[in-house]
């Protein structure tokens, strides 16, 4: 049979890609460092756990995420996050909007 392993490589391609996204983002890094044990909150609550005094924003500029571009950020990474040992879970607190549950890999 021919090609069958084509989607293993495939699949191997895109976990490094993703891992990728993920090493080489200021926000991960910091996410990493701060979030020490399960953490459970809204994106802007996350925010200013992790930047409290907003010195990371300021030094990041435009690649330093407001609340609405965390939610996307986790939403779209989740899965490389995922592969590295993270857990995330996102409930939908009606009018209150989204509460992230953030489970960091075991040490």
């Amino acid at each position: 049979m021919t090609g069958t392993r084509t989607l293993g490589r495939l699949a191997e391609a895109q976990t490094a890609l993703l891992g990728d996204t993920v090493a080489d983002d200021p926000f991960y890094d910091t996410l990493a460092r701060c979030i020490t044990c399960t953490w459970r909150g809204s994106a802007s609550a996350l925010l200013a756990k992790i930047d409290p005094d907003g010195t990371l924003a300021r030094q990041h500029g435009r690649q330093w995420p407001t609340a609405k571009g965390v939610s996307a950020r986790l939403k779209r990474s989740r899965r490389a996050l995922e592969l590295g040992g993270w857990g995330l879970a996102v409930n939908h607190a009606g009018h209150h909007g989204q509460v992230w549950t953030i489970t960091p890999p075991p040490v």
